[in-house]
């Protein structure tokens, strides 16, 4: 339709593909791609506030896949260890952090 600029931010795999949410238990895999999509989350959105509208268009469908993940994990606060507990804080708060400056 619209010719893309050169560069173009690109989502990676998170945002793109379905939500492949790893077995209850496997909650490091659970952490690992959440905070994947954390990351891409806070990217999109630094991206977003320069002004990238490409960024902008997908950064809450990012959010959304985050959001499906910490309610996950939060319903299983107690099968997690101590680290893995404190691995989950952490990420939400990054989280919560970039939300808050939207």
């Amino acid at each position: 339709m619209f010719g893309e600029p050169e560069e173009v931010w690109r989502p990676k795999k998170t945002e793109s593909a379905s939500l492949d949410i790893p077995a209850d238990g496997d909650w490091d895999a659970v952490l690992d791609l959440y905070e994947e999509c954390v990351d891409e989350y806070v990217a999109a959105v630094k991206k977003a506030a320069s002004g990238d509208l490409s960024a902008a268009v997908s950064y809450a469908k990012i959010a959304q896949k985050a959001t499906e993940l910490s309610e996950k994990l939060s319903g299983v606060n107690d099968e997690l260890t101590p680290k893995q507990q404190k691995r989950y804080v952490s990420i939400l708060n990054k989280m919560t952090e970039m939300a808050n400056r939207e």
